[in-house]
């Protein structure tokens, strides 16, 4: 059997082009292994990063949610996993929706259609159940779409269901667009809370806290004694 091609070896002559000359006319750049960056260098910079805090969210997931998502990694190495598909009442198409991998862990998506006869039934509000239902036992950690902020017949539904508004974009091809996430991990939707300014920080969140977390426990510490005092 031949060996299979490298999908990406057009890139390699553009590559070498850009980085074949020294950065700034003196510093050489050379390219490292992802497991030397982020397993050797990047740790041993660590102590001169911003007290930003992280969290190490597979240090939190159960052996059953790490041999999930070590599955859909895996899998998505070969292709990524996508569908679509369609809703029929008796032979009548009544719904189209589709989605697919965006990343290891993330199911976006990417399209949905109630026929305007059948809207105001629950259809959609069906079809995002499913959604939820079928990533949740593929081992999927997060969901995404992207919508119009005046999609509330599709933003309520979800907002329902469990998404939150994640993020607003701007793109010059359609405009502002909603991010919603709906989060199947409840670290990370503790951890989503929080960002957003909840006081949901519990034990297993800080410790799975990194770079940062360490200055903020003992902000933490400062801020209870002087209260105490």
């Amino acid at each position: 059997m031949p060996p299979v091609s490298d999908p990406w070896a057009w890139t390699q002559p553009i590559h070498d082009r850009h980085f074949g000359a020294k950065l700034a006319g003196r510093y050489r750049v050379e390219p490292v292994s992802a497991e030397r960056y982020w397993d050797e260098l990047v740790p041993a910079w660590r102590d001169s990063w911003p007290p930003e805090v992280y969290f190490d969210f597979e240090s939190l997931q159960s052996q059953g949610a790490a041999a999930g998502a070590a599955r859909l990694r895996d899998s998505r190495g070969v292709r990524a996993l996508r569908g679509q598909w369609r809703a029929l009442d008796g032979d009548r198409q009544v719904a189209l929706f589709s989605g697919g991998q965006r990343d290891d862990t993330t199911w976006l998506m990417t399209h949905a259609q109630v026929h305007p006869d059948e809207r105001g039934k629950g259809i959609y509000s069906a079809i995002v159940r499913l959604i939820i239902d079928y990533t949740a036992e593929l081992g999927f950690q997060q969901i995404v779409s992207s919508h119009s902020p005046s999609n509330n017949a599709v933003i309520v539904p979800k907002l329902r269901a469990g998404f939150l508004i994640s993020a607003v974009e701007v793109d010059a091809a359609h405009g502002t667009s909603i991010i919603l996430t709906y989060f199947h991990d409840p670290a990370q939707r503790a951890a989503f809370a929080f960002r957003a300014g909840d006081a949901v920080l519990t034990p297993a969140l800080i410790g799975a806290g990194r770079v940062g977390m360490d200055r903020l426990r003992e902000q933490f510490q400062e801020g209870s004694s002087g209260q105490e005092g």
